[in-house]
Protein backbone atom coordinates (compact mmCIF):
# COMPACT_ATOMS: atom_id res chain seq x y z
CA UNK A 1 0.00 0.00 0.00
CA UNK A 2 2.73 2.61 0.84
CA UNK A 3 4.74 1.74 -2.14
CA UNK A 4 1.50 2.34 -4.36
CA UNK A 5 0.79 5.75 -2.81
CA UNK A 6 4.70 6.64 -3.26
CA UNK A 7 4.22 5.55 -6.83
CA UNK A 8 1.35 7.58 -7.12
CA UNK A 9 2.82 10.73 -5.74
CA UNK A 10 5.67 11.08 -7.99
CA UNK A 11 3.85 10.35 -10.88
CA UNK A 12 1.89 12.79 -9.90
CA UNK A 13 4.84 15.27 -9.10
CA UNK A 14 6.46 14.26 -12.62
CA UNK A 15 2.81 14.59 -14.57
CA UNK A 16 2.27 18.62 -12.54
CA UNK A 17 6.22 19.38 -14.09
CA UNK A 18 5.73 17.91 -17.33
CA UNK A 19 2.05 20.30 -17.81
CA UNK A 20 3.96 22.76 -16.65
CA UNK A 21 6.89 23.12 -18.51
CA UNK A 22 5.26 22.59 -21.47
CA UNK A 23 5.47 24.47 -24.77
CA UNK A 24 2.40 26.85 -25.20
CA UNK A 25 2.88 26.69 -29.07
CA UNK A 26 3.44 23.42 -29.89
CA UNK A 27 1.47 21.41 -26.64
CA UNK A 28 -1.44 24.09 -25.18
CA UNK A 29 -2.71 25.79 -28.32
CA UNK A 30 -3.52 22.16 -29.54
CA UNK A 31 -3.98 19.88 -26.50
CA UNK A 32 -7.43 20.70 -25.26
CA UNK A 33 -7.94 21.76 -21.75
CA UNK A 34 -10.57 18.78 -21.04
CA UNK A 35 -8.06 16.25 -21.85
CA UNK A 36 -5.36 17.87 -18.93
CA UNK A 37 -8.16 17.98 -16.65
CA UNK A 38 -9.25 14.66 -16.87
CA UNK A 39 -5.66 13.23 -16.12
CA UNK A 40 -5.09 15.44 -13.20
CA UNK A 41 -9.01 14.79 -11.98
CA UNK A 42 -10.51 11.15 -12.47
CA UNK A 43 -6.92 9.20 -13.52
CA UNK A 44 -4.94 10.43 -10.48
CA UNK A 45 -8.22 9.73 -8.47
CA UNK A 46 -7.89 6.19 -10.34
CA UNK A 47 -4.49 5.97 -9.07
CA UNK A 48 -4.39 7.28 -5.34
CA UNK A 49 -7.91 5.30 -4.39
CA UNK A 50 -9.46 2.85 -6.47
CA UNK A 51 -5.70 0.73 -7.45
CA UNK A 52 -4.39 0.55 -3.85
CA UNK A 53 -8.09 -0.22 -3.02
CA UNK A 54 -8.23 -2.99 -5.11
CA UNK A 55 -4.50 -4.40 -4.46
CA UNK A 56 -5.64 -4.94 -1.26
CA UNK A 57 -8.55 -6.87 -1.55
CA UNK A 58 -7.24 -9.05 -4.10
CA UNK A 59 -4.35 -10.26 -2.19
CA UNK A 60 -6.55 -11.21 0.84
CA UNK A 61 -9.00 -12.45 -1.39
CA UNK A 62 -6.45 -14.99 -2.64
CA UNK A 63 -5.43 -15.39 0.54
CA UNK A 64 -8.66 -16.26 1.84
CA UNK A 65 -9.28 -18.56 -1.41
CA UNK A 66 -6.02 -20.91 -0.97
CA UNK A 67 -6.80 -20.95 2.71
CA UNK A 68 -10.63 -22.33 2.24
CA UNK A 69 -9.15 -24.43 -0.58
CA UNK A 70 -6.59 -25.97 1.28
CA UNK A 71 -9.23 -26.63 4.34
CA UNK A 72 -12.02 -28.63 1.83
CA UNK A 73 -8.96 -30.58 0.88
CA UNK A 74 -8.06 -31.52 4.25
CA UNK A 75 -11.49 -32.14 4.48
CA UNK A 76 -12.13 -34.55 1.48
CA UNK A 77 -9.74 -35.23 -1.17
CA UNK A 78 -12.71 -35.35 -3.96
CA UNK A 79 -14.22 -32.32 -2.91
CA UNK A 80 -11.23 -30.77 -3.34
CA UNK A 81 -10.11 -32.30 -6.92
CA UNK A 82 -13.59 -30.91 -7.64
CA UNK A 83 -12.75 -27.94 -7.17
CA UNK A 84 -9.99 -27.11 -10.37
CA UNK A 85 -11.90 -27.77 -13.08
CA UNK A 86 -14.48 -24.86 -11.54
CA UNK A 87 -11.49 -22.38 -10.56
CA UNK A 88 -10.00 -22.79 -13.50
CA UNK A 89 -13.24 -21.96 -15.69
CA UNK A 90 -13.52 -18.83 -13.17
CA UNK A 91 -9.94 -18.05 -14.35
CA UNK A 92 -10.95 -18.28 -18.19
CA UNK A 93 -13.94 -16.75 -18.17
CA UNK A 94 -12.16 -13.62 -16.21
CA UNK A 95 -9.26 -13.01 -18.79
CA UNK A 96 -12.05 -13.37 -21.48
CA UNK A 97 -14.05 -10.87 -19.97
CA UNK A 98 -11.04 -9.09 -19.08
CA UNK A 99 -10.37 -8.25 -22.59
CA UNK A 100 -13.39 -6.48 -23.68
CA UNK A 101 -13.79 -4.75 -19.83
CA UNK A 102 -10.13 -2.86 -20.60
CA UNK A 103 -11.15 -1.37 -24.01
CA UNK A 104 -14.46 -0.81 -22.71
CA UNK A 105 -13.16 1.55 -19.93
CA UNK A 106 -10.06 2.63 -22.01
CA UNK A 107 -12.73 4.34 -24.11
CA UNK A 108 -15.01 5.45 -21.61
CA UNK A 109 -12.21 7.88 -20.32
CA UNK A 110 -10.77 8.69 -23.51
CA UNK A 111 -14.75 9.82 -24.23
CA UNK A 112 -14.96 11.59 -20.95
CA UNK A 113 -11.94 14.27 -22.22
CA UNK A 114 -14.63 16.13 -24.56
CA UNK A 115 -16.96 16.63 -21.83
CA UNK A 116 -14.58 18.26 -19.85
CA UNK A 117 -13.49 20.25 -22.48
CA UNK A 118 -16.62 21.28 -24.01
CA UNK A 119 -17.68 22.75 -20.20
CA UNK A 120 -14.94 24.25 -19.86
CA UNK A 121 -15.44 25.84 -23.64
CA UNK A 122 -18.71 26.33 -22.77
CA UNK A 123 -18.09 28.53 -19.71
CA UNK A 124 -15.55 30.69 -20.68
CA UNK A 125 -17.59 31.61 -23.74
CA UNK A 126 -21.06 32.01 -22.01
CA UNK A 127 -21.23 35.93 -22.71
CA UNK A 128 -20.36 35.41 -26.90
CA UNK A 129 -22.36 32.18 -26.72
CA UNK A 130 -25.54 34.19 -25.76
CA UNK A 131 -24.52 37.05 -27.86
CA UNK A 132 -25.28 35.46 -31.10
CA UNK A 133 -27.49 33.46 -29.64
CA UNK A 134 -25.82 29.82 -29.63
CA UNK A 135 -27.33 28.59 -26.62
CA UNK A 136 -29.22 25.66 -28.25
CA UNK A 137 -26.57 24.47 -30.24
CA UNK A 138 -23.67 24.39 -26.75
CA UNK A 139 -26.68 22.22 -25.25
CA UNK A 140 -26.84 19.99 -28.26
CA UNK A 141 -22.87 19.71 -28.37
CA UNK A 142 -22.96 19.23 -24.42
CA UNK A 143 -25.31 17.03 -24.43
CA UNK A 144 -24.07 14.81 -26.95
CA UNK A 145 -20.69 14.44 -25.45
CA UNK A 146 -22.12 13.59 -22.57
CA UNK A 147 -24.45 10.87 -23.93
CA UNK A 148 -21.98 9.08 -25.96
CA UNK A 149 -19.36 8.62 -22.55
CA UNK A 150 -22.33 7.27 -21.04
CA UNK A 151 -23.22 4.95 -23.44
CA UNK A 152 -19.34 3.77 -23.04
CA UNK A 153 -20.14 3.40 -18.90
CA UNK A 154 -23.59 1.70 -19.70
CA UNK A 155 -21.32 -0.99 -21.67
CA UNK A 156 -19.12 -1.19 -18.88
CA UNK A 157 -21.55 -1.83 -16.81
CA UNK A 158 -23.54 -4.10 -17.91
CA UNK A 159 -20.16 -6.14 -19.16
CA UNK A 160 -19.88 -6.75 -15.38
CA UNK A 161 -23.21 -8.11 -15.50
CA UNK A 162 -22.49 -10.50 -17.70
CA UNK A 163 -19.57 -11.40 -15.58
CA UNK A 164 -21.28 -11.97 -12.48
CA UNK A 165 -24.40 -14.31 -14.00
CA UNK A 166 -21.49 -16.68 -15.23
CA UNK A 167 -19.75 -16.34 -11.74
CA UNK A 168 -22.67 -16.68 -9.80
CA UNK A 169 -23.64 -19.97 -12.37
CA UNK A 170 -20.05 -21.58 -11.69
CA UNK A 171 -20.77 -20.97 -7.92
CA UNK A 172 -23.91 -22.63 -7.99
CA UNK A 173 -21.94 -25.63 -9.83
CA UNK A 174 -19.42 -25.95 -7.09
CA UNK A 175 -22.25 -25.70 -4.32
CA UNK A 176 -24.10 -28.78 -5.94
CA UNK A 177 -21.09 -30.62 -6.60
CA UNK A 178 -20.08 -30.45 -2.70
CA UNK A 179 -24.17 -31.27 -1.92
CA UNK A 180 -24.34 -34.08 -4.36
CA UNK A 181 -21.42 -35.34 -2.47
CA UNK A 182 -22.06 -35.15 0.77
CA UNK A 183 -25.53 -36.96 0.42
CA UNK A 184 -23.83 -39.87 -2.26
CA UNK A 185 -21.16 -40.58 0.74
CA UNK A 186 -24.62 -40.78 3.30
CA UNK A 187 -22.51 -39.19 6.05
CA UNK A 188 -19.43 -40.37 5.65
CA UNK A 189 -17.66 -37.35 6.49
CA UNK A 190 -19.58 -37.04 9.48
CA UNK A 191 -21.55 -34.09 10.83
CA UNK A 192 -18.49 -31.73 11.58
CA UNK A 193 -16.52 -31.87 8.58
CA UNK A 194 -19.69 -32.05 6.28
CA UNK A 195 -20.82 -28.45 7.99
CA UNK A 196 -17.16 -27.46 7.31
CA UNK A 197 -17.12 -28.60 3.67
CA UNK A 198 -20.38 -26.77 3.07
CA UNK A 199 -19.29 -23.54 4.51
CA UNK A 200 -15.87 -22.99 2.93
CA UNK A 201 -17.60 -24.10 -0.33
CA UNK A 202 -19.57 -21.03 -0.05
CA UNK A 203 -16.82 -18.87 0.90
CA UNK A 204 -14.37 -19.76 -1.51
CA UNK A 205 -16.52 -19.14 -4.16
CA UNK A 206 -17.64 -16.35 -2.75
CA UNK A 207 -13.71 -15.31 -2.50
CA UNK A 208 -13.00 -16.11 -5.97
CA UNK A 209 -15.59 -14.44 -7.82
CA UNK A 210 -14.05 -11.34 -5.68
CA UNK A 211 -10.47 -11.88 -6.55
CA UNK A 212 -11.79 -11.92 -10.26
CA UNK A 213 -13.62 -8.90 -10.21
CA UNK A 214 -10.49 -7.51 -8.60
CA UNK A 215 -8.02 -8.40 -11.34
CA UNK A 216 -10.67 -6.71 -13.80
CA UNK A 217 -10.97 -3.70 -11.96
CA UNK A 218 -7.24 -3.60 -10.99
CA UNK A 219 -6.58 -4.19 -14.40
CA UNK A 220 -8.82 -1.13 -15.71
CA UNK A 221 -7.64 1.34 -13.15
CA UNK A 222 -4.10 0.56 -14.78
CA UNK A 223 -5.77 2.29 -17.89
CA UNK A 224 -5.40 5.32 -15.98
CA UNK A 225 -1.73 4.94 -15.00
CA UNK A 226 -0.57 4.53 -19.01
CA UNK A 227 -2.54 7.59 -19.63
CA UNK A 228 -0.55 9.51 -17.00
CA UNK A 229 2.35 8.04 -17.91
CA UNK A 230 1.74 8.78 -21.30
CA UNK A 231 1.30 12.50 -20.84
CA UNK A 232 4.46 12.48 -18.53
CA UNK A 233 6.48 12.06 -22.20
CA UNK A 234 5.29 15.69 -22.86
CA UNK A 235 8.35 17.41 -24.70
CA UNK A 236 9.89 20.43 -22.51
CA UNK A 237 9.89 23.59 -23.35
CA UNK A 238 13.82 24.97 -23.90
CA UNK A 239 15.15 27.20 -21.79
Amino acid sequence: MLLLLRSSKNLHDELFRRVLAAPVNSYFDVTPVGRILNRFSNDLDQMDSLLPQQWQNFVQNISLSVGGFIVCALASYWIGLSYIPVVAALVVTGFYFKKTSREVKRLEGISRSPVYNLLGETLKGVQTIRAFGMQATFEELNARAVDENASFFFIYWAAGRWLAVRLDTLSVVVIFVVSLYLVATKGQLGTLLSGISLVYALMLTSMVQSSVRDVDRTDNAMTSVERVLHFCEIPQEEE
